[in-house]
């Protein structure tokens, strides 16, 4: 099935991501962030093995903004998911994310230190605060939108750039080209900024 939704040819269809969970695994709180589900990455045909999308904020994102092509409400059968589960989730993530983007600060090419992994970290930077301080889980759009009303004024213009270079650059160009220095160090700096406002 993947690989004739692939083979449609279309930019849509050929960037497709996202995991099948089970009934039996959707409501353990004790498999979330440990259980692997099969996944499709973007831009892939082959299902893999991964905790990508077991975590709170897509469990969230499940119940709450569902489309259902066919069956039940998912509000039927998913738990709420709290917000003090949220936001450990959003503490850890930022963390490990100040871990993987410093990493690669100085490797010729890697995934964070690229044109696509500047902006996606500067993005999620953007949603994991908008998370924290509302409880909702929104897109990278409008935590952009949001951030640049709410955070300190002297990120606007990083954000701005992350958002532009989101949005004006397909993917396949964009991995595969080294972002500025000085604009990953700038990152580097938003990410512990953001750490820092995240502090319980």
């Amino acid at each position: 099935m993947h690989c004739e939704i692939y083979d449609l040819g279309c930019y849509p269809a050929q960037h497709l991501e996202g995991s099948y969970i089970s009934r039996a695994i959707l409501n353990r709180d004790d498999l979330v962030g440990v259980q692997p589900l099969w996944y499709i990455d973007n831009g892939s045909t082959l299902l893999t093995r991964s905790v990508h999308d077991n975590r709170w904020h897509v469990r969230w994102i499940l119940r709450e903004r569902a489309i259902t092509l066919r069956g039940p409400d998912p509000k039927i059968f998913v738990q709420r998911v709290p917000i003090e589960v949220l936001r450990a989730e959003i503490l850890a993530s930022v963390a490990d994310l100040g871990v993987r983007f410093l990493a690669e600060l100085e490797k010729p090419l890697g995934y964070f230190n690229t044109r696509f992994g500047q902006s996606f970290a500067v993005l999620t930077c953007c949603r994991m605060l908008h998370t924290f301080k509302t409880g909702l889980v929104k897109s990278k759009r409008y935590a952009a939108q949001w951030a640049e009303q709410s955070v300190d004024p002297e990120w606007k213009d990083l954000i701005r750039q992350a958002w532009t270079e989101r949005d004006g650059v397909r993917f396949c160009v964009k991995i595969r080209q080294r972002s500025d220095r000085e604009l990953l160090k700038r990152t580097a700096q938003f990410i512990a900024y953001a750490r820092n406002e995240l502090k319980p």
